[in-house]
């Protein structure tokens, strides 16, 4: 009775991690999608766009911006003080964490080219490390929290 007890208990538990595992699959996914999105809307300077991968609230270091249209002007902010110019492109993906199953600490290394100083004279390529908070909210993975630390 013991071991029939361990066997129904233990193929549940592998059902129920299979489960998790193919859940967490679809998310890792969704996630790199959502990357994608990312970079392809911010390198066509498109904030509007780029908003709309944010939640509610977008951190960025110690800022914290509220409400969608409010997002919308940080980043065109962002874009204004480059020019329209800037272009963001992926090194490497040093891979995430679920830190819940709602909640995805994602790690990034990326170069920004195209960038100008305040003058407009040319600004070097500038390589950083990112880490991205990503939540899911009503069933879609969401910016919520960005730190970047430059490397070069």
């Amino acid at each position: 009775m013991k071991y029939l007890i361990t066997l129904t208990v233990g193929v549940c538990l592998v059902a129920f991690s299979m489960t998790v595992m193919a859940n967490q699959a679809e998310d890792e996914a969704a996630i790199r999608e959502l990357m994608d999105q990312l970079y392809s809307v911010y390198n066509k300077h498109d904030e509007k766009a780029m908003a709309a991968l944010w939640g509610d609230t977008c951190i960025q270091y110690t800022r914290e911006t509220k409400g969608q249209a409010a997002i919308e002007d940080l980043i065109a902010g962002i874009f204004d003080r480059h020019q329209r110019s800037i272009q963001t492109n992926i090194l490497e993906e040093l891979g995430f964490a679920f830190l819940t199953p709602d909640v995805v600490l994602m790690r990034q290394k990326v170069e920004f080219t195209n960038r100008y100083n305040a003058d407009g004279s040319p600004a070097p390529t500038r390589r950083a490390l990112v880490a991205w908070v990503i939540v899911k909210k009503d069933g879609k993975w969401l910016l919520s929290a960005a730190l970047e630390s430059t490397t070069e």
